[in-house]
């Protein structure tokens, strides 16, 4: 993965905390649905570029805190959603379910639908 990462400018680092990533779907999925797949497309590039290269905690308050304002969040409002963990947490666990019913085994919510 290194060698094609740095092909296209991507200095992978692969040596992170491997951490359950719930909060940072139902992060993603909260923005989607409030502000649109644009916002949430911007929240997983943040996310990946946190983990893949710079070795940052997955579900860390500061890592999502971090991706959802480099996506245009404010920053308070970033704050008080991540640390509320039970905002969104239904809704996310049941589109997991949703798409694990539908074969689908990934996890990554956004959608354009």
């Amino acid at each position: 993965m290194s060698t094609y990462g740095q092909q296209v400018g991507i200095d992978f680092d692969i040596h992170g905390t491997v951490a359950i990533t719930f909060d940072a779907h139902r992060l993603i999925q909260h923005y989607q649905e409030e502000l649109g797949p644009e916002v949430a497309d911007d929240i997983v590039n943040s996310l990946y570029t946190q983990y893949f290269t710079q070795r940052a905690h997955p579900s860390a308050s500061e890592t999502l805190i971090k991706a959802a304002t480099a996506a245009g969040v404010d920053e308070a409002k970033a704050e008080a959603f991540v640390n509320d963990e039970y905002e969104g947490k239904q809704e996310t666990k049941m589109l997991l379910r949703e798409q694990a019913n539908n074969g689908i085994d990934s996890t990554h919510l956004s959608s354009s639908d």
